[in-house]
């Protein structure tokens, strides 16, 4: 037996030809026919394709920025079908083998935060079905009325802490400033976007003079507790308390 040599783009009729039969000078000249034919070929296309769009989670449209257009990839994939013109057997290859869609990063919209910072990259073959996603804008959580107060406190008393014949105290004196400031949220998870700021940094306590008392000196004592609370305390003494 003799196997029959291939040819490039062609299929022959037998992979062996001749006998195993013994012969003599007898036996008779034989003869056999090898025939090649181009295959019969077939190819057929399949586009696997991923869908991303983009919409608000409320659904409305109106008065926000432009969404962005739905982003489309497409990956065809070719099957090459070979049938054997002598037996009708089929042969298949698909070309690619393995593709992959890219990661797609999800665009900024002002004012509006996605669901998803990014559709991730995927590989693919021609088994896989279309795809397809949906990332959803909202706008953020924003708490307008946190606040935080600042307490200023003036107390007046005397030294010796007599009252007696003596001119009448000052009242207390207690000014309270209150800063506002706007927290911005993540609406889908709640985490801060940035550090809270306070809108007004800065604001004035308002000096206060302190009143005089006939024969009296003052000293100053400042006490500062936290953040929030600055106490102070004017005091009065008697010329003989004053020390030089």
């Amino acid at each position: 037996m003799v196997s029959t040599p291939a040819l490039k783009g062609f299929i022959y009729s037998v992979a062996e030809a001749g006998s195993t039969a013994k012969v003599n000078y007898d036996s008779t000249d034989t003869v056999y026919d090898v025939y090649y034919k181009a295959p019969l070929i077939e190819t057929l296309q399949k586009p696997v394709t991923r869908t991303i769009y983009y919409v608000y989670v409320d659904g409305n449209t109106e008065g926000k920025p432009a969404l962005p257009k739905p982003n489309q990839q497409t990956v065809n994939f070719t099957e090459t079908i070979e049938i054997n013109p002598f037996d009708g057997s089929i042969k298949s290859e698909w070309s690619p083998k393995t593709e992959a869609f890219k990661t797609v990063p999800t665009p900024l919209l002002s004012g509006f935060y996605p669901d998803q910072e990014s559709i991730q990259g995927k590989e693919i073959t021609h088994n896989d079905s279309d795809d397809e996603f949906v990332v959803r804008y909202a706008a953020p959580l924003v708490n307008v009325k946190e606040t935080k107060d600042v307490h200023q406190t003036i107390y007046y008393v005397y030294a010796d802490g007599q009252t007696a014949g003596r001119p009448e105290l000052p009242p207390t004196d207690e000014q309270v400033l209150q800063f506002e400031h706007t927290v911005v949220r993540n609406p889908w998870n709640n985490t801060l976007f940035r550090v809270p700021i306070f809108g007004v940094l800065h604001k004035s306590l308002r000096y206060c003079r302190p009143p005089r008392l006939r024969d009296l000196s003052r000293t100053y004592y400042k006490q500062v507790v936290g953040m929030t609370l600055l106490t102070i305390v004017m005091i009065w003494n008697s010329p003989s308390n004053i020390h030089p």
